[in-house]
C-alpha cells in the first residue's frame, strides 16, 4: 500500500499545473522499487511503469519512454492477455512515443492493434 500512495503522490506532482516532473519520476522510481520488492510481474508494477513512460515521454525522454512502456507492456499482456483495455493504452502510448521520435510506421502498426 505504500508502494501504490507513492505512485499516486507522484502521479499527482506530475498533474498539476505548475507540475514537479523530477520528483514526480524520483517519487514513480521509489514506488516501483518497493513494489518490485513484492513482485515483479503484477498489475500494480505494470501501472507503475506506465506512469514513469507518461513522465519521460513529457520530458522528451523517449528512449526512457520506451522501456518503460515495453516492460509494462509485457507484464500487462502476460497477466491480461492482448485484448485488455490496460494493454491497449499502453500500445497507444508506445505509438506516441514512435510517433514523436519519427518512426511513423511502427507507431501506425501499435495504433492499430490498440
Amino acid at each position: 500500500k505504500v508502494a501504490v500512495s507513492i505512485n499516486c503522490i507522484g502521479v499527482t506532482l506530475y498533474q498539476m499545473p505548475e507540475g514537479n516532473e523530477d520528483k514526480a519520476l524520483f517519487l514513480l522510481v521509489k514506488s516501483l522499487n518497493i513494489r518490485t520488492a513484492l513482485d515483479e510481474n503484477c498489475r500494480d508494477v505494470a501501472t507503475i511503469l506506465n506512469n514513469i513512460g507518461r513522465v519521460q515521454f513529457q520530458k522528451k525522454k523517449y528512449v526512457d519512454a520506451l522501456k518503460a512502456y515495453e516492460k509494462c507492456l509485457k507484464i500487462r499482456r502476460e497477466l491480461l492477455g492482448d485484448f485488455h483495455l490496460d494493454v491497449g493504452v499502453t500500445l497507444f502510448n508506445l505509438g506516441q512515443v514512435y510517433d514523436n521520435i519519427g518512426r511513423d510506421d511502427d507507431a501506425f502498426e501499435l495504433f492499430f492493434q490498440c
